[in-house]
């Protein structure tokens, strides 16, 4: 009765905050849409809403969770099971579109079962990014299969351009793009499915006569209704990938004359970030699917100073894409897309100290850190013994500048004192009293503690991520050994190492 009632007043006070959120998109959408349509859309929009609620349960159960902590944050255990209430509507929906005669609708259905196992899988057990990139390239080809082509692009000043024998690498490297950069721009309460409603309302203006997009954006609306600030169910990968594969799809319907401005004004602020995350990693010499918490969503919010504030910017963002390709559609619509971008970048680097000074500086003290958390952690998974995995925890602490580190009753401290004396002389990490920083755990407790320093430099709130997660790998290989209880005591411990 108490998990309803919180159902229940999630419902009443997030209603109206969700329909003016979706207005833009379904607005549009409803505008070129027959009534029998616009049937189908609410009957999409309640399916997703009942459907929420058990999902949210089933996923407590099972514990499809995402944990607070580290690079989330979000406060306490949240289900991550939400792409379940999306694939299901569209699903049937599909089922039905190709039951009628669309030829498109079973190449659409097959690859969207591809691309949402392996998301759910992801959500559950973790999934290599090389695997799930081939599961988005198997969907593709599914699409291929189905009889989506692209043998010419538009380009706004140059006109159509034939592909030829690049068509087909083109849609495998367009949908595997597009399905990871909705991944990636699911980093905040309400943003992949919201943007997902704008880019559907921009495609359809753009002439894709599919009744798929009603019925996603149906979906979308009913999946907000709890996936709003704060968010009481994610996406998840299987919910964000199935998102970019489905727009992904529907852009390659658009029409010859018009389909590389539309596709990306529908995919503006998932491309936008995808392109500054890899040059961002590149230039920290981190490997290019390493996670961080340094999106534009982050610096956004950080910015407005609240998820909701920062939410409604993005949208305002991708809306003002899309507007940009209805009116001016062509070199217009790059030009004044391309100035947006660039007027959001340098507003970011000035108001949230998202400095390139930073990355430049960081970039070889970066990549020896991430050198550094690969060997230990391989040590780590190699230990037979807890003193092994302390010892390997050892040289990471005295190689990242870091005080101690506590796990349970048991400290690992640095055994060269203040980590401002240690490590290299190129890591710019700062130097002052130690401060302690806890860490949430599903078992015991944990902490670290190091330097003070600027709260807002780059490379401080990287060290701090990697000093999470080698303190949880290092405390899940302890339980797996004795239950991390059987540690000697701290004095023998530093006898032992010494």
């Amino acid at each position: 009765m108490t998990e309803h009632r919180t159902w229940s007043s999630l419902a009443r006070t997030r209603g109206a905050t969700t329909i003016g959120l979706a207005a833009v998109g379904a607005g549009g959408l409803l505008t070129w849409r027959t009534p029998v349509e616009a049937g189908v859309f609410i009957l999409c929009t309640l399916a997703a809403g009942l459907l929420v609620p058990r999902i949210a349960r089933w996923a407590m159960r099972r514990r499809i969770l995402a944990l607070p902590g580290g690079r989330a944050p979000h406060t306490k255990r949240t289900p991550r099971a939400g792409g379940i209430a999306l694939f299901v509507p569209v699903a049937i929906t599909l089922l039905g579109m190709g039951v009628l005669g669309d030829r498109h609708a079973w190449g659409l259905l097959v690859g969207s079962v591809i691309v949402f196992t392996c998301g759910l899988v992801d959500d559950v057990r973790g999934v290599r990014p090389r695997m799930k990139i081939l599961m988005q390239v198997a969907a593709a080809g599914a699409l291929l299969a189905a009889g989506y082509r692209l043998p010419i692009l538009t380009v706004p000043g140059l006109g159509a351009v034939s592909l030829g024998i690049f068509e087909v690498p083109t849609i495998l490297l367009w949908v595997v793009l597009a399905s990871n950069a909705f991944n990636l721009s699911d980093g905040l309460d309400g943003l992949a499915a919201s943007l997902a409603m704008v880019g559907l309302a921009v495609l359809t203006a753009g002439g894709v006569g599919s009744p798929l997009p009603i019925a996603l954006a149906g979906t979308c609306l009913g999946f907000l209704h709890y996936n709003m600030p704060r968010a009481r169910i994610f996406l998840g990968d299987s919910g964000s990938l199935l998102l970019g594969f489905l727009l992904a799809a529907l852009a390659l319907e658009l029409p010859v004359q018009r389909n590389l401005p539309y596709a990306l004004a529908a995919l503006a602020y998932p491309l936008a970030d995808v392109v500054v995350s890899v040059m961002r990693r590149f230039a920290r010499g981190k490997p290019i699917f390493s996670p961080d918490s340094s999106h534009l969503h982050h610096k956004v919010v950080q910015f407005c100073g609240s998820p909701r504030r920062g939410l409604f910017v993005l949208l305002a963002f991708a809306a003002a894409h899309g507007a940009f390709a209805i009116l001016w559609p062509g070199v217009v619509s790059i030009t004044l897309s391309g100035v947006l971008c660039v007027v959001t970048l340098l507003t970011l680097a000035r108001l949230a100290s998202f400095r390139a000074v930073d990355v430049l500086d960081g970039r070889t003290p970066m990549r020896y850190m991430h050198a550094l958390q690969r060997y230990v952690r391989k040590r780590i998974d190699a230990a037979t013994t807890a003193h092994e995995v302390e010892r390997a925890m050892q040289h990471f602490i005295e190689g990242s500048r870091v005080c101690s580190v506590t796990i349970g009753t048991h400290e690992i401290v640095n055994r060269h004192g203040c980590c401002a004396e240690a490590g290299p002389d190129d890591i710019p990490f700062g130097a002052g009293a130690c401060e302690t920083h806890p860490i949430r755990m599903m078992v015991g407790h944990a902490a670290w503690s190091a330097p003070r320093g600027d709260a807002r430099d780059v490379l401080r709130r990287e060290r701090e991520t990697l000093v999470v997660q080698m303190v949880r790998c290092a405390h899940a290989r302890l339980l797996q050994l004795d239950g991390g209880t059987a540690w000697p005591p701290a004095a023998e411990r530093l006898a032992a190492l010494n």
